[in-house]
């Protein structure tokens, strides 16, 4: 039963990250997205966790015992290494990325290009591979690549095998406490900008400069997407209302379009939701390009609020996840390391097999975020008519 179940898990994995990477090679509307070229690194990454990784322990429990030598289990292990790090350097990245754009989105938009986040992707390959040299030199000594347990052939991640406490406390900061203090950092001040920005803007709604010519404000109703980000970019017809829609991508096109009232529809099963701005009126004394400047103005302010609180949820969502399947791990890491606790061989392998679990859910995580990637997916996978009608809605809203 369990194989049945681990069989699953590992075709999953697989799958859902293929169809990922087609999805960004075979549509140029997922390729158009510069941030979307991390996201195929991490793909890249999690195929490899599913291939390589997860492909040879499967054979191994089918088995019963290790069957392939020590060349080659030495070889793995090097190779679990660094496609791990690979996705957890990928993941920080993405962070980081997000971070900038809600901190600083003209400067985000005016240098952040394809050429900038394919040189990143390319350092982050030099990096993991020289990390992962560093580390298979330096654990040599300690790494026992094929060990005899009860009398059959185990190959063991080498932290398993090691009391070395100074290497092991090393490769618990670079390995996990740093990614995850970066994390929770980036996460603490997508947060803080956030908050910062929505009491700015309750302080300008609860002093208003009141004049006798002043614009009288519509309810404005505001409601994003379940996506990722939106840099949204909005053009006006006349003196007209409208509405602005925020995609799952990390960036959009978005009209408004005139209409004296204009409500959308609820999505519900795309995960698409608009924007919604009814038409303010201006007195009569009031020059109508200052009063439609002023309409543009506070559209752009509601809408960038409500799109940086789509990147702290994102970003608050990768960390829970990676905190979620790693934590586990290096806390049984700890314990042994320090002669507090001594863990059973299964409770090694339960805990080693989450940490692969992450490659498995971050299709589904960044398919519900990214719009972009869920129509991507939803046309690679055939559901043609289920994708033409996501389009048809989205094209209906213009």
């Amino acid at each position: 039963m369990f194989l049945v179940c681990y069989a699953i898990v590992l075709l999953t994995t697989i799958g859902g990250n293929i169809v990922v990477i087609a999805s960004y090679v075979l549509n140029d509307f997922v390729r158009n997205s510069v941030a979307n070229i991390f996201i195929l690194n991490l793909s890249i990454s999690d195929v490899l966790v599913g291939s390589i990784v997860m492909v040879v322990d499967f054979l191994t429990l089918a088995i019963g015992s290790w069957p392939f030598g020590d060349i080659f289990c030495a070889a793995w292990l090097s190779m679990h290494y660094f496609v791990i790090y690979m996705s957890v350097v990928t993941v920080i990245v993405i962070s980081i990325d997000r971070l900038w754009l809600i901190s600083d989105v003209l400067r985000y938009k005016r240098l952040q290009n394809h050429t900038i986040a394919r040189g990143v992707v390319i350092l982050v390959w030099i990096y993991t591979t020289l990390y992962t040299i560093l580390y298979s030199v330096s654990t040599n000594d300690i790494m026992s690549p094929s060990t005899r347990r009860g009398g059959s052939a185990t190959c063991l991640v080498a932290i398993q095998n090691t009391d070395n406490m100074l290497l092991s406390i090393i490769l618990e900061n670079l390995d996990f406490i740093i990614p995850l203090v970066l994390l929770v950092a980036v996460n603490v001040t997508v947060a803080f900008k956030v908050h910062r920005k929505l009491n700015n803007r309750n302080l300008r709604n609860s002093h208003p400069k009141r004049t006798i010519s002043q614009e009288t404000d519509a309810d404005l109703k505001s409601v994003i997407s379940t996506g990722t980000t939106g840099m949204a970019e909005h053009s006006s017809q006349g003196d007209h209302g409208g509405f602005a829609i925020i995609n799952d991508g990390f960036e959009t096109d978005n009209r408004l379009e005139g209409n004296e009232n204009q409500h959308a529809e609820h999505d519900t099963d795309s995960g698409v939701k608009y924007v919604t701005y009814e038409k303010r009126q201006c007195t009569g004394s009031e020059d109508s390009r200052v009063c439609y400047r002023k309409r543009v103005r506070k559209r752009k302010e509601n809408t960038k609020l409500v799109d940086h609180s789509s990147v702290a949820r994102s970003v608050f969502l990768l960390t829970t996840v990676y905190t979620a399947c790693w934590l586990p791990y290096h806390i049984l890491v700890f314990l042994q390391s320090w002669h507090i606790y001594q863990a059973p061989g299964l409770i090694w392998e339960i805990l080693q097999r989450l940490i692969w679990f992450n490659s498995m859910l971050n299709p589904f995580l960044y398919a519900k975020m990214n719009m972009r990637f869920r129509l991507g997916m939803l046309k690679v996978l055939c559901f043609r008519r289920s994708f033409q009608d996501r389009v048809n809605r989205l094209r209906t809203a213009f």
